[in-house]
């Protein structure tokens, strides 16, 4: 791979896309093409070893440096760049200034390291052109980049921030920033659909936004994170914690109740929100999603499905007809891996969720409200279930589900 890449150090004038990938901890020549290679519009390297003092690449339209993982990080934030380590803050921006036209920017554990954050008087590089902004690295990193760079309100975003044990209100930052931008549109449509994605192995809070709600004959469809049949979203936020915290749970749940409180979701149509722990209480969903008068499409799993059917029970007007019946638009539910045989009331311990959800499907009905489909998702359900259910719910759809055989009681 060495004896490769030092054979490219002659100058390249008509090359127009470069891409580089290693396995393998290479370094790029600090002379890569005599620093000549006037037509070039398309860079990317991945895995490879930069000298960032000697990057002189202008008039790029994409670029992308992608670090398998973050190298030694330097000495100081304002001494001499090492090889290996990202640029500093300020030979980053001067980079990007040299790239007016550029267009799509994705840069992956190669940030400027940051101790602290920008002062109020900070540069800032404005690119107008670009349309997709990818970042990765510590939050405070991706903060720091974030606020250093001007862009259109169409950009999309990709960014994917690890919380340092050191940055305290990180995430907070991250969203209040990033909200900014999705509330300084003009002529764009709004966000429509929302999915989160909790991954506890490796502590992982996935936010997708889309300005479309996804409809697939007739059903809502909920993209799973980088599902390459469809637009990039809007945003695509990853947020995760270095190692698994003591109070994991309630971690998720703050951070899920700051997403709502500071995204503009005025007009969200499509939610969601897998929550299987059985701390995600009744209260919680009402306090995420009831203020979400446009919502018509909501995933929910487990017993966080179960949780959800108790919030449609309770929050229906009662001697005042005149109160605001709870998600009043509310078309599809789709419930993902659900026990239709627990218990969903202690105070009714002989009465299982199969025979709870028609009961609460039917009261939405007499008010005028009531559901068109029912997506059943990995649910183990017996056929008199699902005959049950279609006595208030016009379609219910099956997918991946088990037959348990007939049920002689309701």
């Amino acid at each position: 791979m060495s004896r490769t890449l030092g054979s490219l150090t002659s100058a390249a004038l008509v090359l127009e896309t470069l891409s580089l990938r290693a396995s393998s901890d290479a370094a790029l020549p600090s002379n890569l093409f005599e620093n000549r290679t006037p037509a070039l519009r398309h860079l990317s390297i991945t895995g490879m070893r930069l000298h960032w003092d000697s990057f002189s690449f202008r008039n790029l339209h994409s670029l992308t440096v992608r670090m398998v993982s973050p190298w030694p990080l330097p000495i100081g934030m304002n001494g001499p760049q090492t090889l290996g380590g990202g640029p500093t803050h300020e030979r980053l921006l001067s980079i990007l200034a040299q790239m007016p036209a550029l267009r799509s920017l994705s840069l992956l554990n190669c940030l400027p390291y940051h101790t602290e954050h920008l002062p109020d008087d900070h540069s800032i590089v404005e690119l107008r052109d670009l349309h997709h902004l990818s970042l990765g690295g510590s939050g405070l990193q991706c903060l720091n980049v974030m606020q250093s760079l001007s862009f259109s309100d169409s950009c999309t975003l990709s960014i994917e921030a690890s919380k340092l044990d050191s940055e305290t209100d990180i995430f907070d930052s991250i969203l209040a920033h990033i909200a900014k931008h999705l509330r300084r549109i003009h002529g764009l449509d709004p966000i429509e659909t929302l999915c989160l994605d909790i991954t506890t192995l490796e502590p992982k809070l996935t936010v997708s936004c889309y300005r479309t709600a996804h409809m697939q004959d007739g059903l809502p469809h909920y993209p799973p994170p980088d599902d390459a049949g469809y637009p990039p979203p809007a945003l695509q936020l990853r947020l995760w914690w270095q190692h698994r915290q003591p109070n994991q749970a309630a971690l998720f749940h703050e951070l899920i109740h700051r997403v709502f409180d500071v995204l503009p979701f005025e007009e969200l149509c499509l939610l969601s929100l897998p929550i299987v722990d059985s701390a995600w209480t009744e209260d919680d969903w009402c306090t995420v999603v009831g203020p979400l008068a446009t919502l018509e499409h909501v995933r929910a799993k487990g017993r966080g499905a179960i949780m959800l059917t108790h919030a449609l029970l309770d929050h229906v007007p009662a001697e005042d007809l005149d109160a605001p019946l709870f998600l009043p638009r509310l078309a599809s539910l789709t419930f993902d891996n659900v026990n239709f045989r627990a218990c969903p009331n202690p105070e009714s311990p002989n009465e299982g969720f199969f025979s709870f959800l028609p009961r609460v499907l039917a009261q939405r009905r007499a008010l005028g409200s009531g559901l068109r489909t029912l997506v059943l998702y990995e649910c183990n359900v017996r056929p008199g279930w699902v005959a049950r259910l279609r006595e208030v719910v016009p379609s219910v759809e099956r997918d991946r589900c088990d037959d348990w055989g007939e049920l002689e009681e309701f």
